[in-house]
């Protein structure tokens, strides 16, 4: 049962964030994984009205959705990180704001991917990210 409110409160998590859009999103949406009991992951959405999730890590992988495409990401440290490198071998950094606890999990409202374009510039994406745990299953 407990494993049943883990997507729902991710969700209503990152929809609970009150940053202003400051521009459109023209980030393509990741689908939303299926998480087995006892992993954990790091969810991203963005801020603006769209709530896209645009930002996935676990132990085995790392999406990040800028601007309409899926990329891999591949983990500078072992899970959890916030060092990633696209595949290009270019940096993209998670940098945290305040967490707020949740059951089995952190909220971390005002989070932000940094991550460098072909051309060298900084391209910054406020989002809303959760860290959290499935449950363990009991029977």
């Amino acid at each position: 049962m407990r494993s049943l409110c883990f997507i729902p409160a991710l969700f209503l998590a990152a929809c609970a964030t009150s940053a202003p859009n400051t521009s459109p999103s023209k980030a393509a949406s990741l689908e939303l994984p299926q998480m087995k009991s006892g992993e954990c992951g790091l969810f991203g959405w963005t801020t603006d009205e769209k709530r896209s999730f645009v930002f996935y890590a676990d132990e085995d992988e790392a999406k990040y959705a800028p601007q309409g495409q899926i990329i891999k990401l591949a983990a500078n440290e072992a899970f959890p990180t916030l060092d990633y490198t696209d595949p290009e071998g270019r940096p993209v950094i998670i940098k945290l704001g305040k967490g707020e606890p949740l059951v089995g999990g952190t909220r971390y409202p005002f989070a932000r991917i940094t991550s460098k374009t072909a051309d060298g510039w900084d391209r910054v994406m406020p989002i809303a990210l959760v860290r959290s745990c499935q449950s363990s299953a009991s029977q």
